[in-house]
């Protein structure tokens, strides 16, 4: 099996890839260069699965509003509780779910910065012609590093900032506890790691396998997975 993991920017230098050939005792770990947008479709086209970091969609009820708001339509949320309301614009469904498994949410992709990469995915997504959105089936899956973490018991803080990044061995140690598959290889590889990007980007292609393997977590049926076709979801791992 071969997965890889993609920590998406919008801009290809905050960008990182990351590709596992899983092979026991062979298993090898390598980091792309070229996180282009040619490049990483052609990662996603090489491997059989890829753990994308980024929000597959938009919240149903914000795409309504939006929507009433150009056709100069009554706003959905005349006479509802505006906090409430707001936070139905604001997270999706699976953002909903994330929250309550590790009491933070995502990023909202309506209401952050998030929103651009999301609009470079996207693209990739629609490249990639017909995507199952709830990531079950099909080459790619939505997928968050600290929810990821957070299952398999790790740290999720401290990395983000360069200065944390000095930290970064140390979380290469914990993982690799968990994923011993990693060990024998590490010395080529680890060098590469030397932002929270990489760090991200390997977590994804972690959670990659895990989703190809049907251990993560995915929409009930009904309205979760209804919503999630469009919306997109976000793979946790059950824990190991």
């Amino acid at each position: 099996m071969r997965t890889a993991g993609i920590d998406l920017a919008a801009a290809d230098k905050n960008t990182a890839a990351c590709v596992i050939d899983w092979a026991g005792d062979r298993t090898s770990v390598r980091f792309e260069t070229d996180t282009s947008d040619e490049g990483l479709l052609r990662i996603c086209g090489e491997v059989d699965k890829v753990g994308i970091d980024c929000p597959f969609g938009w919240p149903v009820p914000f795409v309504e509003a939006i929507l009433a708001h150009r056709n100069r339509e009554p706003w959905p949320g005349r006479g509802l509780p505006a906090e409430g309301f707001r936070r139905r614009l604001k997270f999706r469904l699976t953002d909903e779910h994330v929250w309550r498994k590790i009491k933070k949410a995502p990023l909202s992709v309506s209401a952050d910065k998030i929103a651009v990469p999301a609009m470079r995915c996207a693209l990739l997504l629609d490249a990639l012609g017909s995507v199952d959105r709830t990531g079950v089936d099909g080459r790619v899956a939505e997928v968050y590093p600290v929810a990821s973490l957070h299952a398999w018991r790790l740290p999720t803080k401290g990395l983000k900032k360069p200065e944390d990044w000095q930290h970064l061995p140390e979380r290469l140690d914990m993982l690799v506890e968990r994923f011993t598959e990693l060990a024998a290889g590490r010395g080529r590889w680890e060098r590469r790691v030397a932002r929270d990007h990489e760090f991200d980007a390997l977590v994804c292609a972690l959670t990659a396998r895990e989703v190809r393997e049907g251990r993560t977590e995915g929409p009930e049926p009904g309205e979760a997975a209804e919503r999630a076709a469009v919306e997109g979801w976000i793979h946790i791992p059950r824990p190991r």
